[in-house]
């Protein structure tokens, strides 16, 4: 039980920072598209 917690926990903080990631890529995208336009 507490194995299965602690895999859980791991994959959480995978997907979390995987979401991260793709949020600051994302405004980093929409900075230079506001620069060019």
């Amino acid at each position: 039980m507490y194995s299965q917690t602690r895999n859980t926990k791991g994959v959480f903080v995978r997907l979390t920072k995987s979401e991260i990631t793709r949020i600051f890529t994302r405004n980093r995208e929409d900075k230079v598209v506001s620069l060019i336009s």
